[in-house]
């Protein structure tokens, strides 16, 4: 048992976090999937199967339309229907940001704790700023996130560590005082060339195993980590270093 990344969690979560969006503090799949299914069958192309979406998620809306269009198109796709596909597919998504989504279990909570005890929040995600201040919005958790960095905010997107380090400065933190939470290989690449520890909650977007990324800690939910914060020293010697969950800590 290796108490020393735990422990420092634990203190982070004091002074400043930032999320990772989809598959981390929302469940957009069902979104996506409808709005690309929607905008392919427009056009007359095969949709995606159900549940497909999810690997095509990660990098950005844009990367997103053209992975999927890869997916489900026999031949070259020519750039006109590509425009109309990503046309349609943002208009859908600007219409209707939250179709089918939900908050991660723990998300709201979790939020509205760290936002009670004064804690910096912020969020560092691929998708662009509008678009995931739609989706903020709509689910009512924009009123506890103060910093936001989207995929267009800078000319660089994660794994470049420059957002994350823009969302911190703007928070006035550094990696020093700092946690960074996401689903995914990209989020901890990210962390790691920030110099931030990061934890990765499970059941996101991510494709590979999870306990193999190299985060400092694996949750279950979101809710794993209102659990920490109010753990004692001692209940931390109990907790493995790589994995943090309700049952190993109640």
């Amino acid at each position: 048992m290796i108490v020393g990344a735990v422990a420092t969690i634990r203190h982070r979560l004091d002074h400043c976090v930032v999320f990772d969006l989809d598959g981390t503090l929302v469940d957009t799949e069902p979104t996506l999937e409808w709005a690309i299914n929607t905008a392919f069958d427009d056009v007359g192309l095969p949709t995606l199967h159900r549940g497909a979406a999810r690997q095509h998620i990660g990098h950005g809306l844009d990367h997103f339309v053209h992975s999927a269009m890869r997916e489900v198109a026999s031949t070259t796709v020519g750039e006109r229907l590509l425009s109309a596909v990503a046309g349609r597919f943002h208009a859908l998504l600007l219409a209707d940001p939250c179709h089918g989504a939900s908050p991660r279990l723990g998300a709201v909570e979790l939020l509205e704790q760290l936002d009670a005890h004064g804690v910096a929040v912020g969020l560092c995600t691929n998708k662009s700023i509008a678009m995931a201040a739609a989706v903020l919005r709509g689910m009512d958790l924009d009123r506890h996130i103060g910093v936001r960095v989207g995929g267009d905010t800078l000319a660089e997107r994660k794994p470049s560590p420059e957002p994350l380090r823009r969302c911190l400065r703007r928070l006035g933190h550094t990696s020093e005082s700092s946690l960074y939470v996401g689903d995914s290989a990209i989020d901890v690449a990210t962390a790691r060339a920030a110099g931030t520890p990061v934890v990765v909650v499970r059941g996101g977007y991510e494709q590979a195993d999870i306990d193999t990324l190299g985060a400092d800690a694996v949750i279950d939910e979101l809710i794993d980590l209102i659990d920490l914060r109010g753990t004692t020293p001692a209940t931390t010697d109990l907790v493995p270093r790589h994995h943090l969950n309700r049952r190993t800590m109640s």
